[in-house]
């Protein structure tokens, strides 16, 4: 009779340590597999905002407004909103008590909801659970953002030149139209849409002593009328990081940068509706003639 022989200690660790080995090589491979499925889910949603805003245009006969601070209160997302399937956010918008669409649907939000479109599956968002940041507004956040030119920040400042596609209306900024024919440097040379990294390893805001008090940047809002919030610019360069100590002009730096989770650079929807990556090491001259439209600089991205 004989006897059946079973595996050896040795011979089951060599069967594992071979298993371990096959499932280290997998998992870069499986990693790179989402990531690209995530950037490309990214594209198509700037693809999408795009076109949106193209078709506000054929309708309307200029580009939105990144948001108004006057009467009609309201965003540049707010305004597309029909143009992306979600015209029944748009009804439900209070124009003019705009509070009132901000927070959780359960709290009594009229318009402030997590729209799929406007996050980008890489971008790192907060916990409401676990981040006391405004929670309320977590369900109105955005990874995209529209760009007025070279500086986005500091509209109260006077600060904004108002010099890109996607611009503000304030007290202090009256309605300047914007046309596809008035950019002159080119629709496919010019920045309309970009996107932010909410992660920063040392930023949130300054403190007292002139350190830095967290390790993410602030939350955009696609329901709030604000800089830093709808709008970006070529300030300064993609994937900008606030270097210790922080400060306020840091501070202001960062809110005004592009930046992704992706590695390497960016995604942008130019003027023209096509969407293209930029490097981190696109030069700032490079990057800011991208943000213009009509200052005799038509480079193409690189």
């Amino acid at each position: 009779m004989s006897r059946r022989r079973g595996f050896t200690l040795i011979e089951l660790l060599v069967v594992v340590a071979i298993i371990a080995v096959l499932v280290g090589l997998l998992l870069p491979a499986v990693q790179k597999v989402r990531e690209a499925a995530a950037r490309s889910t990214c594209q198509n949603n700037l693809k999408q905002i795009g076109l949106a805003c193209h078709n506000y245009h054929d309708t309307y006969g200029q580009f939105p407004y990144a948001y108004r601070r006057i009467a009609p209160i309201k965003t540049v997302f707010v305004d597309l909103l029909p143009y992306v399937e979600q015209a029944n956010l748009q009804t439900n918008w209070d124009y003019a008590v705009h509070t009132n669409n901000y927070g959780t649907v359960a709290a009594g939000a009229r318009a402030a909801q997590a729209i799929k479109i406007l996050v980008c599956p890489s971008d790192i968002l907060p916990n409401p659970a676990v981040d006391a940041r405004d929670p309320a507004q977590h369900f109105g956040l955005t990874s995209y953002y529209g760009c007025p030119g070279t500086r986005s920040y500091r509209d109260s400042a006077g600060l904004l030149p108002r010099d890109g596609v996607i611009v503000p209306v304030t007290s202090a900024y009256p309605e300047l139209k914007v046309t596809l024919t008035g950019v002159k440097d080119g629709a496919s040379n010019t920045i309309m849409f970009g996107e932010r990294s909410h992660l920063d390893p040392v930023f949130d805001a300054p403190t007292a002593s002139g350190g830095c008090g967290g390790g993410m940047i602030g939350w955009g809002w696609w329901a709030f009328r604000a800089p830093g919030d709808t709008t970006l610019s070529s300030f300064v360069r993609i994937n900008y990081l606030v270097t210790p100590p922080c400060d306020a002009v840091k501070a202001d730096e960062r809110i005004n940068a592009f930046g992704s989770r992706h590695t390497g650079g960016a995604d942008f929807c130019l003027a023209d509706g096509s969407v293209r990556f930029l490097p981190d090491s696109t030069d700032l001259i490079t990057l800011r003639a991208l943000t213009t439209r009509d200052n005799g600089e038509p480079i193409s991205p690189p």
